[in-house]
Formats: C-alpha cells, structure tokens, sequence
C-alpha cells in the first residue's frame, strides 16, 4: 500500500520538527517536505507531487490561505488541511472556500491531525470538535 505523502508547512520550526515526527511514526504516511513560509510552501508543493499539505494560516510573505487559493487555481491535486491557533468562524470558513478539506486547533490532540490528514487523503472533511463547535454556533 502506498503511503500518504505529506508536506509539513509552519513558520515555527518546533512546530514543523514535533508534526513531522508525530506524522512519521505512522506505517501509512511519510513527509516529504517542509517549508517555512507561504513561497517556501508554493514552490515546494510545485516541486514534490504531494497527497495532502499540513499547513498553517499565519506565515510569512503569503499566508496559509494565499497559499491554499494559488494552489488550487494553479490546478493541484494535493489536498489541504489546515492547522492553526486562529478558531474563529470567520477562518474556517476561509479555508474552507479556498479548497482545504481539514481544519484543526494547534490545541488539538495529535490523534486529530492523524485523522484529518488520513480524511483528507480519502477526499472526506475533517473539522476538530473546536472547530466545528464554532461552525454550528455560527450556523
């Protein structure tokens, strides 16, 4: 069985260096990549045929979002899930009209990142319990 190829991006390199373990340690997914900032991600996600993009909103230069909305216009077939300590309706929504099939807390357990990668690679939505707590409220 092929495993799912994944690229880490966050801006804070403790983040990148804790998920990329997490990721790692499972039989069913390797990172590829990681990137640091929005035009690292892009060039990056241009470069390396990924299956899903682990990727946080706020960075440098391009944000989470920016990067997410390129990417699909430019036509790519890699999946989004977004990890971010923003919570608000307002960027769940965002991320999800700019095509990411995830979205979960940085306060989440890491059994949630697992899950959304593994939703998003079947092509299903995956909102942590924060997340989609907001959502209804909103709704």
């Amino acid at each position: 069985m092929a495993k799912i190829r994944v690229l880490v991006v966050d801006d804070h390199a403790l983040v990148r260096t804790g998920l990329t373990k997490i990721l790692s340690a499972q039989t069913d997914i390797e990172v590829i990549g990681e990137a640091e900032s929005g035009n690292e991600a892009r060039s990056l996600a241009r470069s390396m045929p990924f299956d899903v993009m682990v990727l946080d909103i706020s960075m440098p230069d391009l944000n989470g979002l920016q990067v997410a909305e390129s990417l699909r216009r430019e036509g790519c077939s890699g999946r989004i899930v977004f990890l971010s300590m923003y919570n608000k309706e307002s960027f769940i929504f965002r991320a999800l009209e700019a095509g990411a099939l995830g979205y979960v807390s940085k306060s989440a357990p890491s059994d949630e990142v697992l899950r959304a990668v593994r939703w998003a690679h079947q092509g299903r939505i995956y909102l942590s319990p924060d997340s989609s707590t907001h959502i209804v409220a909103e709704y």
